[in-house]
């Protein structure tokens, strides 16, 4: 699993990068990649907790994602959620700050 989520943290980055040159184009390409990533991490859970956390923060991230109004917000928060949740998977330290990476955390270690 951890290399779908190396695989979807790089797919946010590209958006982000390509936020910061000013193509929309190429960040809602990158976007829809990262959503389907996402879907793909399903397929990596080891049991039944797993699964419902990486659902939640799933269907989460899509739900917040949906309500935003410019591309530049779904950005961050894709960066810095996903990071969250990554961090929570594998035990990492918390190396962002910031509410979307705390609740991403907080979805990947204790949701139940």
């Amino acid at each position: 699993m951890e290399k779908a989520f190396q695989e979807l943290l790089r797919l946010i980055g590209e958006a982000a990068d390509a936020w910061k040159c000013g193509c929309v184009v190429t960040t809602r390409a990158y976007l829809k990649m990262a959503k389907a990533a996402t879907a793909e991490l399903l397929a990596y859970a080891i049991d039944e907790d797993e699964y419902k956390r990486l659902r939640e923060a799933r269907n989460y991230s899509e739900h917040f994602c949906f309500l935003q109004e410019n591309w530049e917000e779904v950005v961050c928060f894709m960066t810095n959620f996903w990071l969250g949740v990554n961090d929570g998977f594998f035990d990492n330290t918390l190396t962002r700050s910031g509410g979307y990476y705390e609740r991403g955390y907080k979805m990947a270690r204790y949701f139940k």
